[in-house]
């Protein structure tokens, strides 16, 4: 009989699952419509289609996961299904983080206004560089992964508790290759996308300062959609540092195993690390789903000597 908690944690699973699964569909309906329109998709568009590709992907991967270990726990600890999420989920998660460092490093190039020789280079290039990066990453995250596969053992324990033995059996992995993943796939990426992002978000809310003091000739509505902007980014942002700590802790040791909430076992932490991947996930696909929401009246526009959002008249 399941208790009421693991209901709870499965039902935050699923609800997280169709909640991501139809912001990003929403995503690549809306890009299919565009090009079928005839529009050609743009470099940031691109990003959008397989990032949200590479999401819902990533969300059926651990929804699967995530019920196993709640239903059938035992299934995880099969040495072949036990490397195949342990290849498959980190593959995904490192993608779908290199490819949010590519979009900020995308929106930085649209927003910051840098007169050195190599970014005015960068600028204009843009186009022909950024996917060359993201088949990079895509190559460098499955060579990252495959490791996985010699760096993962099993291993089983006696454990006596008065008349009763039973065999406790964990998943053990190299720490080196664990922080090797972690700061290459997980670390690294959102250095950056909380870089590109944070500069981003001073300019825009630099230029909402220029507007405030009228030292521009911008209506109410512009400054509004600056304003929007700089919320989104901030979401964005804090979603990313979050993500980013939690992380970190990771790496703590638990000092007391016996404590009440750490008694709770491997699936409290697993867990929260599903509902921290939906959130960043979702985000993600609320912060496409905004700017698709108002792309008939707001468009990512080169304002010198500063970048804004811009109606159009």
């Amino acid at each position: 009989m399941i208790s009421l908690k693991w209901i709870v944690c499965l039902f935050l699973v699923f609800a997280a699952f169709l909640t991501g699964l139809t912001l990003n569909l929403y995503i690549l309906i809306i890009n299919f419509m565009d090009w079928k329109k005839g529009n050609r998709l743009q470099t940031c568009d691109q990003i959008h289609i397989i990032m949200a590709l590479v999401n819902i992907i990533l969300q059926c991967a651990v929804t699967i996961q995530g019920t196993m270990f709640i239903l059938c726990e035992y299934i995880m600890y099969i040495k072949e299904v036990a490397i195949c999420f342990y290849f498959v989920v980190p593959l995904l998660i490192s993608f779908s983080l290199w490819l949010n460092a590519c979009l900020c490093i995308f929106y930085v190039t649209k927003f910051a206004n840098l007169s050195h020789p190599y970014f005015v280079w960068f600028k204009y290039n843009i186009s022909t560089i950024l996917p060359k990066i993201m088949l990079v990453s895509a190559v460098g995250t499955v060579a990252l992964c495959v490791p996985s596969i010699w760096n993962i053992h099993l291993e089983s324990q006696q454990v006596t508790t008065g008349n009763v033995t039973v065999t406790d059996k964990k998943m053990v992995i190299s720490v080196w290759y664990t922080l090797m993943v972690a700061f290459l796939g997980c670390f690294l990426p959102l250095l950056i996308s909380s870089l590109c992002l944070g500069h981003t978000l001073t300019t825009i809310l630099r230029h909402v300062w220029r507007v405030n003091r009228k030292d521009s000739g911008f209506s109410r509505q512009n400054i509004q959609a600056n304003i929007k902007a700089a919320r989104t980014m901030i979401l964005l942002l804090i979603t990313c540092l979050t993500f980013y700590l939690t992380q970190v802790f990771d790496f703590a040791p638990n000092y007391d195993d016996k404590d009440t909430f750490i008694s709770m076992g491997r699936k409290v932490l697993i867990c929260r690390h599903f509902l921290c991947f939906y959130v960043l996930c979702i985000v993600i696909a609320m912060y496409r789903f905004y700017l698709f929401s108002i792309n008939t009246s707001l468009h990512f526009t080169q304002w010198f000597p500063t970048c804004c959002f811009q109606f159009e008249k």
